[in-house]
């Protein structure tokens, strides 16, 4: 991550991508959520968590535009 404004706030870090594991109960049409899914973390800063969030819905988004 480049160097940015840092709020000092380090919450664990869920390394699963989100979207990957949307994808993966797409498959099996089941939308379930177990303790596996959030359970490896790591500390870092609260923005990385952030632009994850935002690049899983960017990523998202397109999947959805290339499917119509």
């Amino acid at each position: 991550m480049p160097r940015s404004a840092h709020a000092g706030w380090e919450p664990p870090s869920v390394r699963r991508d989100p979207v990957a594991v949307l994808e993966e109960q797409a498959q099996t049409r089941r939308l379930v959520f177990g303790v596996n899914d959030f359970d490896e973390t790591l500390r870092g800063p609260f923005e990385w968590d952030v632009r994850r969030l935002v690049a899983s819905f960017a990523v998202g988004d397109r999947s959805v535009i290339a499917l119509r």
